[in-house]
Parts: structure tokens; C-alpha cells; sequence
């Protein structure tokens, strides 16, 4: 899922794919989709906080990542990153 965050920036969200579908795609087919949706909008820059051990996924899509890994209330590590659209 995403939102827009402003009149140029769209951030992704809640992101989950089940285990017994992984690598074939569907993680991609989900982010590709909700970078369209901002571009749909009228928005150049998608952005969102994605977990490290999913981070692969979005370096495939065009994210960049933006400063250090970060712990969140998940226990899990996080990064900021971001795409143009």
C-alpha cells in the first residue's frame, strides 16, 4: 500500500509478501504497482522505510538508500529510501 505524503512525494507502506510465494515476483509486481500509483498522482519521488532483509527488493526497483539502518518498534532494522518516479 501507499499514500501521497505531499504534493510531490508518495510513500510505500505496509508491504508484506507470505513466505510460501517469495521469489517469484510478487514482492516486485506489489512495489512496481505502488510507484505507479504515485506517478499515477501526480508525484516524482516514492519514498518509504523498508526493512534490511527486504531491502534487495527495492534496490531492483530504483531505491536508493538514504542515511544508516535504524531499529524500529518491530525489532527489525529499517532504512530511509527513495525513488524517482
Amino acid at each position: 500500500s501507499g499514500h501521497r505524503s505531499s504534493s510531490t512525494d508518495f510513500r510505500t507502506r505496509g508491504m508484506f509478501v507470505d513466505a510460501s510465494v517469495r521469489g517469484q515476483g510478487v514482492g516486485k509486481a506489489l512495489l512496481d504497482e505502488t510507484m505507479n500509483i504515485g506517478r499515477h498522482l501526480g508525484c516524482n519521488i516514492c519514498w518509504g522505510w523498508p526493512r534490511k532483509q527486504s531491502f534487495f527488493l527495492y534496490e531492483k526497483a530504483g531505491f536508493v538508500r538514504i542515511g544508516d539502518w535504524f531499529p524500529t518498534e518491530t525489532n527489525s532494522w529499517n532504512c530511509y529510501a527513495k525513488a524517482n518516479l
